[in-house]
């Protein structure tokens, strides 16, 4: 191994500045660019200075006009419990601009007031709500099943969409409103990302007119189902909450459904929905059919195929088979009625956007005259894709597969 060499004296005279070798000058284009760097640190010295000063500005600003809304508030607020204290409720609301209460309303006849209400109980625009999985339940920790598992002591749950009310404002008015808006609104389980998520989270839904979809995933999960399933397939009662939560889902009366759940469940669940008065069958812009549907981050967006086109001729066909199969079922329960059936193609945001043509005219003639090529949008009624799902739908679920399933779920009813 090398010995390491001797440390050596340095000669401090002997260590000049970068821009001064041995007292030779720099060359003139090089204390030039040496100003210009001085020169950029100036500036940003600067900016950054403005910039701080600029902010200051702004917070200053805020901070005055925060001041003032302040002191309005305060005024408007001490002049108004002025006119509470000096002459009452009544004279508040009187000179108060504009009237904020129509006064007389408990003189008006009752069968006026019950239109009210109702009418104000159905004056929001129909949501969309998306029925959610197994896998987003929450377990009641305090329960466990034979074999140890926890017990889910609810059915499925619905998604919160922000904004979400847990109790609307017209189930807090008085009994009368309450009375009208419970035949509205149903009181269901439910999961959001700001919500309490406890298991017996509950809310509020319109179950006359929004909408709720049952999508992504296979029709085992969604306890929904499952629980719809096991009461076709045994005499005992389901537990209290289970029946409970089944009853109230039972209420709606619009379904979004995915085809491949709506073909491998038991088409005598949807009898079981006897409200039910549409079903939109969901499909996807993909070709084949035993594909997995992609999992999407998108907002869901739902639109109709052109007649006459690949996803067109697929959602007619797909119409007219679940049309006739509810038929079917309606031959079993003479007392259903046989919902309105739709068709829709659901955007999935990819490259499998680009084949689905949206609908622009219900005239075939008038969309084959047109300047357009479409030769790729044609499929025949033989195809793989129609093959596969006349197979689903002629496949039935195996009786040892519902007891696995009530086992799991049910255990005391197996």
């Amino acid at each position: 191994m090398a010995k390491p060499q001797a440390c050596t004296n340095v000669d401090c005279t002997d260590i000049f500045p970068p821009w001064v070798y041995r007292w030779v000058l720099v060359k003139v284009q090089q204390k030039l660019e040496n100003r210009m760097f001085k020169n950029q640190d100036i500036l940003n010295a600067a900016s950054e200075k403005r910039r701080l000063a600029f902010a200051e500005s702004i917070q200053r600003q805020t901070r005055d006009f925060d001041a003032k809304e302040r002191r309005i508030w305060d005024h408007a607020r001490y002049h108004f419990f002025s006119k509470l204290l000096d002459g009452g409720v009544k004279k508040a609301r009187q000179e108060t601009v504009p009237a904020y209460t129509f006064e007389r309303f408990l003189e008006l006849p009752v069968e006026l007031k019950l239109q009210i209400w109702s009418m104000g109980a159905r004056s929001e625009p129909p949501k969309f709500h998306t029925i959610l999985p197994l896998s987003y339940d929450i377990v009641d920790p305090m329960r466990k099943a034979p074999l140890g598992q926890p017990v889910i002591t609810g059915s499925s749950r619905i998604l919160q969409e922000r904004p979400f009310k847990k109790i609307p404002a017209i189930l807090q008015v008085c009994h009368l409103s309450r009375l009208l808006s419970e035949k509205v609104y149903t009181r269901m389980r439910c999961y959001g990302k700001k919500a309490v998520r406890t298991w017996d989270s509950e809310g509020y839904f319109n179950t006359l007119y929004d909408d709720f979809y049952f999508g992504e995933h296979s029709w085992e999960s969604f306890k929904i189902l499952i629980d719809v399933v096991s009461q076709q397939n045994t005499t005992r009662q389901l537990k209290t909450k289970v029946q409970r939560d089944m009853n109230r889902l039972l209420k709606i009366r619009n379904l979004f459904i995915d085809f491949r759940i709506l073909v491998d469940a038991p088409i005598s669940i949807w009898a079981e929905f006897a409200n039910l008065t549409k079903i939109t069958i969901v499909t996807y812009p993909l070709i084949q059919f035993n594909r997995d549907v992609p999992r999407s981050d998108e907002k869901l967006a739902f639109v109709k195929a052109q007649k006459g086109t690949l996803f067109g001729n697929c959602a007619a066909w797909v119409r007219k088979v679940v049309s006739a199969a509810l038929e079917k079922v309606k031959s079993k329960h003479p007392e259903w009625n046989v919902p309105k059936v739709e068709a829709l193609v659901r955007k999935l945001g990819g490259d499998s956007d680009g084949m689905l043509v949206e609908s622009w005219t219900d005239d075939l003639a008038e969309y084959k005259r047109a300047d357009m090529k479409v030769e790729w949008c044609t499929v025949s009624e033989n195809s793989i894709w129609y093959e596969r799902a006349r197979i689903r739908l002629k496949s039935t679920i195996a009786p040892a597969d519902i007891e696995e399933l009530m086992t799991a779920f049910h255990p005391h009813q197996s």
